[in-house]
């Protein structure tokens, strides 16, 4: 575990009352997408549903000993977020069990926001429902594009008729604020599908809408492919017009462009990630999970073995 202390701020002792976000990362996905370089494989290469029990019930252990921790004791936490990978790739029950593992160790009296990943291959009705039910208050939806092309070239594991039924089903579940992933700059996207996909995911109305530059990672699919010259590498000068597109398009439909990447609408931006932004404390759990409290800044180990 790696650390490194800011200077002139002293570690808490005992049972420190400051509010806290609480990530949970859960790093199982349908398939590993051709961009990707987070901390995330497919549940099939974890060995399926008996391995992410395994790595659910150290998870489970680990929150135990950091809730009881001189840092964390007495922490109530304000906001959580369930990210990876796709939490939403595992049954809803054993989503629900986290959760309501973190309130047993966690004062979560003040918790205004609770978000989780999902893929739009992964969304169903009944499973958003439990949800809501079990105090979940965001759904943060992978779209990335609604071009059959682009997703195909990001390897993802949805096609955009999907992505929209997904959509359709977070906001018709009642109760769940949308937010919306999508994805600028991959080869072969050009600014007329990069605008569509900007207008339609807008008229949909989600309360949140993140727009990422594509960063070509080393050693992932991607990379390899641009390499050897199969595709083309992101143009620079696209990628920048593509951005100021989506301030017109997004900042147009009524979006407030409270941080670089993220739109919302007034009064729903992401409580959680402006935390990160606002330099506050947050407590990381799983693998490759962050922390932040004290001054203090750490990691866990990566891959969900450790």
């Amino acid at each position: 575990m790696a650390k490194l202390r800011a200077a002139g701020r002293p570690r808490p002792e005992d049972g420190p009352a400051g509010a806290i976000g609480l990530y949970i990362h859960l790093p199982f996905c349908l398939a590993k997408c051709a961009y990707c370089d987070f901390d995330s494989l497919p549940l099939s290469a974890a060995g399926g549903e008996e391995g992410a029990r395994r790595y659910l019930d150290c998870l489970g252990v680990e929150l135990d000993l950091r809730a009881a921790s001189r840092e964390f004791r007495g922490a109530p936490v304000d906001t959580v977020y369930l990210g990876g990978g796709t939490p939403t790739v595992l049954p809803a029950e054993w989503l629900v069990e986290v959760l309501a593992r973190v309130r047993r160790r966690f004062d979560c009296s003040s918790c205004a926001e609770v978000t989780v990943e999902a893929n739009p291959a992964t969304v169903e009705g009944e499973e958003l429902a439990a949800l809501r039910e079990a105090g979940v208050t965001r759904i943060s939806l992978g779209v990335q594009s609604l071009c059959e092309e682009v997703l195909r070239t990001l390897g993802r594991a949805h096609s955009a008729e999907e992505a929209r039924a997904a959509m359709a089903l977070v906001q018709e579940a009642g109760g769940l604020a949308l937010g919306v992933d999508l994805i600028y700059g991959a080869p072969g996207q050009s600014a007329a599908d990069w605008r569509s996909t900007l207008e339609e995911v807008a008229a949909r109305g989600p309360e949140h809408i993140s727009v990422y530059a594509l960063s070509v990672e080393e050693g992932t699919p991607l990379a390899g492919m641009i390499e050897r010259g199969d595709l083309p590498a992101p143009d620079d000068d696209l990628c920048a017009e593509m951005y100021e597109t989506a301030r017109e398009v997004l900042c147009g439909a009524g979006y407030e462009h409270y941080e670089i990447s993220n739109f919302a609408r007034p009064g729903c931006e992401c409580r959680h990630n402006r935390r990160y932004w606002a330099g506050d404390e947050y407590l990381g759990i799983g693998c490759s999970a962050h922390s932040h409290r004290g001054g203090v800044r750490w990691n866990n180990a990566a891959g969900p073995e450790a």
